[in-house]
């Protein structure tokens, strides 16, 4: 997207052409106007993107792909909202046919292999979590539709509750195009609030708005007397979020309190009971983020622990890095050699916890027990992993040699401990090893 050769709309294809090591890559902004940050020095491997081949072996267009996939789908819906007054079918045949949508087509949960397993797995993964969405769908329906929000609409009002419930919908249940792109918020947890940009504001305007619908819905029950039941309903709801938040606070196992999204929808769903405009409106967009949860991620707890809450290389919190033990050491051009070099050695662990006791407490004391191995980054690749079952820590020592002659520009250190499963833990800030020889620990190296 880039570099122009596909868009968000239309897809398309293009040619990957592996061109080995390269040097300082430049800023720019390119197609559907991203922006590439610039980068000073090099990567062992480096690519270019080219537009598809014309003529013989041209690439097939895919313009429209996900419109077109989710036509039928919608005129399938709406047909039916508009042709029966029955809640029941509208709200199964709805529930069944966007959720394997989602599941299948517009947000799937990611899978590996080759092409001809994946779709297997997606059908398989479909059906697991279908089951049991299935069943809650149910019971939400008999408890917060069936005899209030969709009951005995009749066919007059058929076009105005296609528009306001299923719209609705639809708009939750392709929330990875619809809400995501609009708020910079994916997950309730302290840590994902600090580290998304824009998700504290997105939060206060979402409480802001979820303030507002509440009291507006629980007026609309006062007004139907119906408010006690739902007071002690919400009373139980807001006591279990409090433990899991005073849990969370607490430290207690390192576990930490997540409100996904479909959890959310499911809390909210109960205030939407009732037959007004509103409630058509955010019944439908609620049932929709639920659908897209668990289509997408499938269900999962409440309370989870840090390694849990971790996405791909999403750091693991831990506070301890491998300690340099001194300077290292820059070997420049000889008489026995041109290329030029620099050394790390280490302190050993218990050296390292020692000095960083008042900061790491006994959380890193217990880090440090399941440290395995240590591994060196350069400009972001590995190029060193090493066991303390085959070297001890202090005894290691990781040299790296450049050509002055080819490397000009800056390389860039970083060191991790390696964890009881072998993963690299959070590796340490960056020490610079510049073009003229000299060396720089940036903050968080050592």
């Amino acid at each position: 997207m880039h570099a122009g050769v596909i868009s968000d709309a239309r897809g398309g294809c293009g040619m990957v052409t592996l061109i080995g090591e390269y040097y300082s890559f430049f800023p720019g902004r390119g197609g559907e106007d991203i922006k590439s940050l610039g980068f000073d020095s090099h990567f062992p491997m480096s690519f270019t993107i080219h537009p598809a081949l014309t003529g013989h072996g041209q690439c097939p267009q895919m313009e429209m792909k996900t419109f077109r996939s989710l036509l039928p789908t919608v005129l399938l819906t709406f047909g039916i909202s508009l042709l029966t007054t029955s809640a029941t079918i509208l709200w199964f045949t709805s529930f069944l046919t966007i959720f394997i949508h989602v599941g299948l087509v517009s947000d799937p949960p990611n899978v590996a292999g080759p092409s001809d397993t994946i779709l297997p797995q997606l059908i398989s993964i479909l059906f697991e979590r279908l089951l049991p969405a299935t069943f809650v769908s149910a019971v939400l329906f008999w408890t917060c539709s069936r005899s209030t929000t969709l009951r005995a609409i009749p066919a007059s009002g058929n076009l105005e509750k296609t528009i306001l419930w299923l719209g609705s919908l639809w708009i939750g249940a392709l929330s990875n195009f619809t809400l995501e792109s609009w708020i910079p918020l994916s997950r309730l947890s302290a840590h994902d609030l600090s580290q998304q940009p824009g998700a504290v504001a997105a939060l206060v305007a979402i409480v802001a708005v979820i303030t507002v619908t509440v009291a507006y819905q629980a007026y609309s029950f006062w007004l139907e007397r119906r408010v006690l039941p739902y007071l002690a309903l919400y009373s139980f709801i807001l006591g279990g979020i409090a433990v899991g938040a005073i849990v969370s606070i607490s430290g207690l196992g390192t576990l930490e309190l997540r409100i996904h999204h479909y959890v959310l929808a499911l809390l909210l769903l109960p205030l939407t009971s009732i037959q007004t405009r509103p409630a058509l409106v955010y019944q439908g967009l609620l049932l929709g983020l639920f659908i897209n949860g668990i289509a997408r991620w499938g269900f999962d707890s409440v309370i989870q622990t840090a390694e849990a809450l971790r996405r791909g290389d999403g750091l693991f919190g831990t506070s301890l890095v491998p300690a340099v033990d001194g300077q290292p050491l820059v070997y420049l051009a000889t008489e026995v050699s041109e290329l030029w070099s620099i050394a790390f050695k280490w302190k050993e662990v218990n050296d390292t916890l020692a000095a960083l006791m008042p900061q790491v407490g006994e959380r890193g004391r217990e880090e440090a027990d399941k440290l395995q191995g240590v591994s060196v980054m350069v400009n972001d690749v590995e190029r060193h992993r090493k066991f303390f079952a085959e070297e001890a820590l202090e005894d290691q020592v990781f040299r790296w040699e450049r050509d002055p002659r080819v490397v000009t520009t800056p390389e860039y250190f970083r060191f991790a401990f390696l964890g009881e499963d072998g993963r690299s833990m959070d590796y340490s800030g960056v020490g610079t090893w510049f073009g003229n020889g000299t060396w720089s620990a940036g903050p968080g190296f050592y």
